[in-house]
Order: structure tokens, then C-alpha cells, then sequence
């Protein structure tokens, strides 16, 4: 097993771990790696920062459903509420780093979001009658927009059911896949 394998979950594992106990803006490099037990050197030889490591985190246990070998436009909906399952099951990791960055969050997220929008759209409009720009700016547009969603919910406490915000991003694809003839 090469040693990304182990050192990049390791250092996640302790980021979960200490964010468990503690807000994200709190925690350093020094105690990540502490908790691991390597040197600062081996933290930075992997991540740029600690915002990097928190982008990594998100990929991994939640957002890696909506990787583009996963997800179609008939899953959309499935791979959202496993995502969304995901997070709900980590919490207090969300809480604690959203209540201090909420901008890793937006943008880790919405980038994934703009992703398979595009896809998405190209999927459903093989003809290209959608230029690449519009296709562009739709897939940032609403990848923004879920994203504020997703940020707005977790900050909200996960007072809103995962099935409900699911149902919501899915209609969002469902609509566009209606509406695209007309775009």
C-alpha cells in the first residue's frame, strides 16, 4: 500500500477526531500531526494546508457520491441522499468546521456540483444547442445555489430531513432536464 494510502486517511481520521471535540479554527497543523504521530514535513509533503486537508475530508466521506463515475442523471437523486446520509451521520464534524469556514464547504461542494452538472447538461443535450459558455455559467449558477443550500442546512442544524433537501436538489435536475429544450 503506497504511503498517500495511509498518511492522507490519517490525517483525516484526525481531523474527524479532533473536530469531534473542538472547532475547526482551532485546530493546527502541530495538533493534526501530533495526533497521527508524524512530523510537520509529512503534513506538508500532502496537503498545502489545513483548508486543503478539510477539502480532502469533505471528498472523501460525503462527497465522493457524487463522483462522475457515480452519478447519472437517473442515480442524481439516489447518490444525493447517500451524500446527504453521509453528513447527516458526521454532524458534528459539519458543524464545527461550517461554523468556522463556511467557504471550503460552498466551494469544495460546488465545484463537485458544477461537475455533474455539466455532464448533466451535456447528456441531455447531445445536439449542443446549449453553447459551452451557457452550459458554463448554468452549471456554476446552480452549483453555487445547492451549495448555499447545503451550507444553509447544515448551519441551520439539520433541522430539514436529508430526504427533503434530497428531493429538492433532484428536482433541480429534473427541472433542468425539462426546461433545457427551452433554454
Amino acid at each position: 500500500m503506497s504511503v498517500d494510502k495511509i498518511t492522507e486517511p490519517a490525517f483525516m481520521h484526525a481531523l474527524l477526531e479532533l473536530t469531534e471535540e473542538q472547532d475547526f479554527r482551532q485546530i493546527t497543523v502541530s495538533m493534526l500531526t501530533r495526533k497521527v504521530g508524524m512530523h510537520r514535513q509529512s503534513f506538508y509533503y500532502h496537503f498545502q494546508d489545513k483548508y486543503e486537508l478539510l477539502a480532502y475530508t469533505y471528498q472523501q466521506i460525503s462527497f465522493h457520491f457524487l463522483d462522475g463515475d457515480q452519478v447519472t442523471i437517473a442515480n442524481w437523486p439516489v447518490q444525493v441522499e447517500k451524500m446527504l446520509d453521509s453528513i447527516n451521520k458526521h454532524q458534528q464534524f459539519y458543524l464545527n468546521t461550517a461554523a468556522s469556514d463556511q467557504n471550503t464547504l460552498l466551494l469544495t461542494f460546488s465545484h463537485v456540483v458544477k461537475a455533474r452538472l455539466t455532464d448533466m447538461l451535456r447528456e441531455i443535450d447531445p445536439e449542443q444547442r446549449l453553447s459551452v459558455y451557457d452550459r458554463t455559467f448554468y452549471a456554476e449558477f446552480f452549483g453555487y445555489g445547492c451549495g448555499g443550500v447545503l451550507v444553509d442546512w447544515i448551519v441551520g442544524g439539520f433541522a430539514t430531513p436529508p430526504q427533503e433537501i434530497a428531493a429538492k436538489l433532484s428536482r433541480l435536475v429534473t427541472d433542468i432536464k425539462h426546461y433545457s429544450p427551452y433554454l
